[in-house]
């Protein structure tokens, strides 16, 4: 491909008069290290519609852009602040845009001006691993989902959140390689610089982790900081946030995607697990998987409606999960791996994929 063609398909281009909007978006782009064009004359628009891979269009001059009736193109954004939410869905739909409300779309925001987010690719999917009680392997089935996406053939981070869990690099042996850990990440504010190839990875995985004997939280600041840093080079980030909420977890819990509780097949696991959600306010919470419990007498349907909840997976019960983990061998069986795939392919389906249905009919993605 010609390089004139690849400068034009990587030109972010700002059509806007607002000069506090102008400001806020030639931050974001210094702090990626991309250059946003300004455009503000109605007459230098139709240019810049054809001109550029990504457009992001202010909501001060969206209505003259929909009057000057561009073609349709893909790559176009409107954007704006909270308070432009209703005009800015209205305008969404006669331009062929997606909506970026700040400021918290900032993450969204540097994705599209760093690159990471194009007509041509996926944007990425920031999953949220609830544990609802000790002992239902929320860390595992983080590990799993995380491995599933590497099967996938998706870019994927895995996010230790969980401070009392011991560190989820002992899943897969990684707790000897070297890399950045949240004891050097800790201090991160703000817009930070590409952490692949700082952070340990493993089987395909790059992960942010915790070091041994640290029992500080890893702050909103620090937490917001690095998944904002992962979405904009990967297309799969997993979050285990455990069951700690602490202000890290928290913030966690905010910036998922897709959040899923894991819950045991007992009625104690489901009342730690609903209380959990009460304190945690997790209205957002996507489904729950259940793992099952040998003789247990409490279905995963059942699990499911006590909570609430859609029923996205039943991890199979898996004694090998135990000596695995302590190996720090990839976990899982045949069907456990399966039942991972099967719920990732729910909350992350791949470009064509059609979303999975979820028992009683529940929608899967927040609102």
């Amino acid at each position: 491909m010609p390089q004139n063609m690849n400068d034009r398909r990587r030109r972010v281009v700002l059509l806007t008069r607002d000069v506090e909007l102008e400001r806020t978006v030639l931050a974001a782009g210094a702090a990626v290290g991309r250059v946003v064009d300004v455009v503000g004359a109605s007459n230098l628009v139709g240019h810049a519609w054809g001109d550029a891979g990504s457009l992001l269009v202010g909501c001060d001059l969206a209505a003259e852009v929909i009057d000057l009736a561009l073609p349709r193109r893909p790559g176009v954004f409107v954007l704006g602040t909270a308070t432009d939410r209703a005009a800015a869905c209205d305008w969404s739909m006669p331009l062929g845009a997606a909506v970026l409300l700040l400021p918290e779309g900032s993450r969204w925001l540097s994705s599209v001006i760093s690159g990471a987010v194009t007509p041509e690719a996926d944007p990425v999917v920031v999953i949220g691993v609830l544990g609802g009680s000790g002992g239902v392997g929320a860390s595992t089935h983080a590990v799993g989902l995380a491995l599933s996406a590497v099967r996938m053939k998706r870019r994927v981070a895995l996010v230790d959140v969980d401070v009392s869990g011991g560190g989820v690099d002992l899943l897969l042996g990684a707790e000897d390689l070297p890399g950045w850990r949240w004891s050097r990440l800790r201090t991160a504010r703000g817009q930070i610089g590409d952490l692949r190839g700082k952070v340990p990875a493993v089987d395909g995985v790059d992960l942010v982790t915790m070091s041994r004997g640290e029992q500080t939280d890893v702050g909103r600041d620090a937490l917001a900081a690095v998944v904002s840093s992962l979405s904009r080079t990967h297309e799969v980030v997993v979050l285990d946030i455990g069951r700690g909420l602490g202000a890290g977890a928290l913030e966690a819990v905010r910036v998922s995607d897709r959040l899923v509780l894991a819950c045991g097949q007992d009625v104690r696991s489901v009342a730690s697990s609903r209380m959990l959600l009460a304190t945690a306010a997790a209205s957002g919470v996507t489904g729950a998987v259940v793992r099952q419990r040998a003789g247990a007498s409490v279905s995963p349907g059942a699990v499911a409606d006590s909570l609430g909840l859609p029923l996205w997976g039943v991890l199979p019960h898996d004694p090998a999960l135990a000596s695995a983990a302590d190996r720090g061998v990839s976990p899982g069986s045949k069907r456990w791996t399966a039942a991972c795939d099967d719920v990732l392919a729910k909350l992350a389906p791949g470009p064509g994929a059609v979303p999975g249905r979820a028992r009683r009919g529940k929608r899967w993605w927040r609102p």
